[in-house]
């Protein structure tokens, strides 16, 4: 018993360990159960009040001439649902929120939405198609829940126009009564109108018309006394007649009268116009004869003036008396020339005084170009007011900087600079290593010492990134580096010339002449050449306008004004090489001019030159650049040759060259790159800025301060412009001044010119003998001609007078008088007509006319004036017009109204008669119909199926945790179950 009891107590123990690790399991299962079961508070958010995005496509369409747009009345009814989050959309846009699960659903309005619910009236009314879409939930039983939703949504819009159609209906049923009332309050006023405005008036026509018969009878009444008036009027008119007749028959003898005195007044016409001819020619004659006289007599008197006056023998001496005064005249003359000369001599001094003014002013306009513009110019009388020359030349932006800075160094004391400035060397060593190497990496022939060994794969790539940062350096500094030539060598036995040729390229400055250093012997030829031009920029950025000295366009500068002309200034440059192989580039024209020049190198037994090649400004001698040029003749044909030329004769040149271009790189890095960095961080720094703006840790932008060298490049260009301005004023003022001294000078001496013109002592006692020569030659001339004039004149006068006496009277041509006879006017001659036609017309007119009047008077009849009936029955007659007038108005408005009406009551009846009428047209189906008014809109579920999960996600674990949880449960019971029965037995067994 003992070791039942032991087992038991093992076994007890043992299903205690088991029963706590089922309990464990069970509510380990419940609780998962729970948390599977349990949905997350976002999930349930988002049921409640599920976003939903409607797309309207919907156009609207015209119903019964009114407009409907039941896709927009669908989106303003759901947009205050506040039961869902509504989002009107298009459909690209909702589409792409579905794919990112923005939206829980879509709902589709089609363009025919409106139109296909308005066909209710047709034979086959169309049922119009919402697609809707329904974003897939964790579970199928969400999903199911958010369809409902949507469908529960589309069911009640169909509610909502199942409601506006009988609405529809019953509207218009109440306006089929409210039209009805209409029409008979119409046709009731329709009679009133016919009563009041038709027949009114016309009852009121009738007298009118009894009056219009009444005036006819009168009308034959009056007849008579229409004819016994218009028998007096005919009495009367016989009378007038019969006195005008008489009174033709008088007027006879008077025009016969008349015509013969017209005939005696044309003969005596003829008798003057002859006599008055007659007349005037003789005074014609009378008058050219007097004016011939007196035009004679003129001449005669004007002829005479030609001769000569009788001289007088005492006028030959016409200038005996005024002798006398010539000798005070000529002691005046004295006098004045003494005054000239000492007036010559004040003006002389005042000449000298303002002259050495003038030098002092010319000095003074010299030390301004240096002061301002560091100018050291040669002003003379002959150039100091070439103002614009030295304006485009001298008085630049760049001379201003440049005298600007200088005046700026002389004002401060100068002091020590840290040691990294341009001052010490520093950055102009960096200058001069790069001027003494190639940036080519092909220039050292890598490639080829690496295929012989010399130097390692990881040497040569040192190399070129090297040579990479120093070429950046250069080119952002705008350096010029220097040149390595490597040529072929010949037999290695052989002795001979090598010539090598090199190009350096040098780029000129307008009105600038560069000159070389004296080149090394070795160059054996040069050759020089222009290569490109640049047009100057004419506009300076750092050169703002001056208002006070404005550019004239009429006198430009010479260089604009051959830009303007020609397109581009001449090109005016000399190019040359002295004696002692310098070069000089003289550019006198107005553009950057490129030249290249072609140095020709001849190595004798030597296989490696270098000599510096250093460009200078020869206006100021201040130096340009310098470079320096490497000629190496590299052997080649035997690996020994090769051996022997780089381990022996060339070692140390190629180690010179190779440690220059580390320590070139090196010292770029060091002092532009941080300080524990090494220089290739600058491999991709191609620009100046780049360069000293790298890193604010450098040497560079640590230590560097201004140089006096770089503190031109430090200042303003606002106060260099300012600077500018004020020296081009007070140059301007100084030549203003010496212009007005110049103008004073040239009059003083304009003047003393004229003071130096003297009046000759003996001029007057000259000048009077001369005008006695020549009186004495006149009086001899005028003797010598006084016969040939009188010899003149009695021929003139005598022709004249023989002339005169030639003319002779010409008789006067009397005219002719002539009777009319046809159309024909020939010869001078008065022309009268003495036929007796028109007379005799006249007469037979005024016998005819009485013949007339005597018939007139034996056939007139009177007639009797009715004149008053007529104007009665006009009257009768506007008034009946009038009363009828009124009555064809009334019965067109009348007309009119009803017609309106019944246009109105037709297109009533036209709409009314549409409504249901397709429920009663004979042989239609009308279970569609009414199928269609029950449910006009039709929903399309599109929601693509579920994509397939995978075998973990398709698998519902939670019958297997129930089963689990069941199973575990069972046992923890029979367990417990059996511990209990245990424990009873024990009890059992104790007692």
């Amino acid at each position: 018993m003992r070791y039942y009891y032991k087992l038991a107590e093992k076994l007890a123990r043992l299903q205690n360990i088991v029963m706590t690790i089922l309990v464990l399991a069970v509510i380990a299962l419940v609780g998962t159960l729970i948390m599977i079961n349990q949905k997350p508070a976002a999930v349930k958010k988002r049921l409640s009040r599920p976003t939903i995005a409607l797309v309207n496509e919907d156009f609207p369409v015209p119903f019964n001439q009114v407009t409907y747009n039941l896709g927009k009345s669908f989106v303003d009814s759901v947009s205050n649902d506040k039961s869902y989050n509504w989002q009107v959309v298009s459909r690209s846009v909702a589409d792409r929120a579905y794919k990112e699960n923005a939206v829980d659903a879509i709902i589709y309005l089609p363009q025919s939405f409106s139109r296909d619910l308005l066909s209710l009236q047709e034979i086959s009314p169309t049922q119009t198609k919402v697609d809707y879409k329904v974003q897939h939930q964790s579970d199928d039983l969400l999903d199911t829940v958010l369809g409902n939703k949507v469908a529960s949504i589309l069911y009640d819009f169909n509610q909502d126009i199942v409601k506006m159609y009988y609405a529809s209906i019953a509207g218009n049923v109440a306006e089929a009564e409210n039209s009805m009332d209409s029409v008979i309050g119409k046709n009731t006023k329709l009679v009133t109108n016919l009563i009041g405005q038709v027949q009114m008036p016309f009852t009121d026509s009738i007298p009118n018309y009894n009056l219009l018969i009444s005036g006819a009878d009168g009308l034959k009444n009056v007849n008579q006394a229409t004819i016994s008036t218009l028998n007096n009027f005919t009495d009367m008119t016989t009378k007038r007649l019969l006195q005008t007749s008489d009174s033709f028959t008088k007027q006879g003898s008077y025009v016969n009268d008349y015509f013969d005195l017209q005939r005696q007044i044309g003969n005596q016409n003829v008798l003057n116009a002859n006599k008055g001819i007659e007349s005037q020619t003789k005074e014609n004659q009378a008058f050219y004869f007097s004016q011939f006289t007196s035009q004679n007599t003129n001449f005669v008197d004007c002829v005479a003036l030609l001769s000569p006056l009788k001289r007088d023998s005492k006028n030959d001496e016409p200038f005996e008396a005024y002798k006398a005064s010539f000798s005070q005249l000529e002691n005046k003359v004295k006098t004045y020339n003494k005054t000239t000369e000492e007036t010559q001599q004040d003006v002389s001094t005042q000449i000298g005084k303002l002259a050495s003014k003038r030098d002092a002013l010319l000095t003074v306009e010299k030390a301004l170009y240096g002061q301002f513009f560091s100018a050291d110019l040669s002003i003379t009388k002959d150039n100091y007011d070439n103002y614009d020359e030295q304006v485009e030349k001298s008085m630049t932006s760049d001379f201003a900087r440049k005298a600007l800075a200088n005046k700026i160094k002389t004002s401060f004391v100068k002091g020590a600079n840290l040691p990294l400035t341009e001052d010490k060397k520093a950055v102009k060593s960096i200058q001069k290593l790069v001027s003494q190497i190639s940036v080519n990496a092909s220039d050292y022939k890598l490639e080829t010492l690496l295929a012989n060994g010399s130097i390692s794969p990881e040497t040569k790539t040192s190399y070129e990134n090297a040579l990479k940062v120093i070429q950046n350096y250069a080119t952002a500094y705008q350096l010029t580096p220097g040149q390595v030539v490597l040529a072929e060598m010949p037999g290695e036995d052989d002795v001979a010339k090598h010539t090598m040729s090199q190009k350096i390229r040098v780029k000129v400055p307008p009105q600038t002449t560069y000159t070389s250093n004296a080149l090394s012997s070795s160059v054996s030829d040069v050759t020089i050449e222009e290569t490109g031009r640049t047009p100057a920029d004419p506009a300076d950025p750092a050169d703002p306008a001056d208002p006070e000295d404005p550019v004239d366009p009429s006198n430009l500068p010479n260089s604009v004004k051959a830009k303007k002309e020609n397109g581009k200034s001449k090109s005016r440059y000399t190019r040359q090489v002295k004696g002692n192989k310098e070069l000089v580039l003289d550019n006198r024209s107005d553009d950057y001019i490129d030249y290249t020049v072609m140095l020709t190198v001849t190595l004798d037994e030597e296989n490696t030159k270098s000599f510096d090649v250093t460009w200078k400004n020869s206006q100021n001698d201040q130096p340009i650049y310098s470079t320096m040029l490497t000629f190496i003749f590299g052997p080649s044909a035997k690996s020994t040759n090769y051996a022997k030329y780089v381990g022996l004769e060339q070692f140390d040149r190629l180690t010179n060259l190779f440690n220059k271009i580390e320590l070139t790189a090196n010292l770029i890095g060091t002092f532009y790159a941080a300080p524990e960095k090494p220089y290739t961080d600058l491999f991709d720094v191609k620009s100046k800025e780049g360069f000293e703006n790298f890193t604010d840790s450098s040497i560079f932008n640590l230590y560097g301060n201004i140089p006096v060298a770089g503190m031109p490049d430090k200042l303003s260009k606002k106060d260099v412009a300012t600077f500018r301005k004020q020296g081009k004023q007070k140059i301007k003022q100084v030549i203003a001044l010496i212009k007005q001294i110049d103008s004073v000078v040239d009059s003083l001496e304009k003047d003393q010119l004229s003071l130096a013109v003297k009046l000759p002592e003996d001029y007057f006692p000259t000048t009077l003998q001369s005008l006695q020569d020549w009186y004495d030659q006149m009086t001899h001339l005028i003797d010598t001609n006084y016969q040939q004039y009188e010899f003149w004149q009695t021929d003139t006068l005598s022709s004249i007078d023989n002339i005169y006496n030639s003319w002779e009277i010409k008789e006067a041509s009397l005219l002719e008088l002539k009777n009319v006879d046809g159309p024909n006017f020939d010869g001078s001659a008065l022309y009268v007509n003495n036929a007796n036609e028109l007379n005799d017309q006249l007469n037979a007119l005024i016998t005819s006319s009485n013949e007339a009047s005597q018939s007139i008077v034996e056939n007139a009849q009177t007639v009797q004036d009715n004149s008053n009936e007529f104007e009665r029955l006009l009257a009768s007659a506007n008034t009946t017009q009038a009363d009828a007038q009124k009555v064809l108005h009334n019965t067109t408005y009348l007309a009119d109204t009803g017609l309106y009406d019944l246009n109105a009551i037709k297109n009533y009846y036209a709409n009314f008669s549409k409504v249901l009428a397709n429920t009663r047209t004979v042989g239609v189906d009308t279970t569609v119909i009414y199928d269609f008014f029950v449910k006009p809109i039709v929903a399309k579920n599109t929601t693509p199926e579920k994509k397939a999960q995978d075998d973990s996600q398709k698998r519902d674990y939670r019958s297997t945790l129930v089963f689990l949880t069941g199973l575990f449960g069972g046992m923890l019971l029979l367990m417990g179950w059996q511990k209990l029965a245990m424990l009873k037995m024990k009890r059992e067994v104790d007692l």
